[in-house]
């Protein structure tokens, strides 16, 4: 396999992808570690268990430090299958008319349409890819 060469605005953006997904897992890592606000809305991602929580909030910041460690495309699709699994689970088990999601950890990022917002990520991913990573010739 040949090895890759990284173009700046693919790294820009890989990088930008990188912070947000570290900002998710680790708000979420803190926020399982902190004492609940009993006046918080529950959200779409309470209802799942604390471990699962803390294992997607893991793979969520591994994938980011994949990512900042230079393992770029490895981390972006990382990203893309953490994507597909959330878009699944709202599939199977909808939040709630009105609910929030809870998705995003720290970032909050409560859409009413989280399949679109999934959908939105998961392009502005796939671009990622395409701009990170150019063959090198010969």
């Amino acid at each position: 396999m040949k090895p890759f060469r990284l173009r700046p605005c693919g790294i820009a953006l890989a990088w930008a992808l990188a912070l947000f997904w570290g900002y998710a897992g680790v708000g979420k890592l803190v926020e399982l570690t902190s004492e609940p606000d009993p006046l918080a809305t529950a959200t779409w991602a309470d209802q799942f268990p604390t471990p699962l929580v803390a294992a997607v909030a893991a793979c969520e910041a591994l994938a980011a430090l994949l990512i900042f460690a230079g393992f770029v495309r490895s981390g972006l699709l990382a990203t893309l299958a953490l994507l597909a699994a959330f878009s699944i689970a709202l599939v199977v088990n909808p939040p709630e008319a009105g609910q929030p999601c809870g998705c995003g950890g720290a970032a909050a990022l409560d859409t009413t349409e989280p399949l679109l917002r999934n959908a939105v990520l998961s392009g502005v991913t796939l671009l990622g890819l395409a701009l990170a990573a150019v063959r090198r010739s010969g």
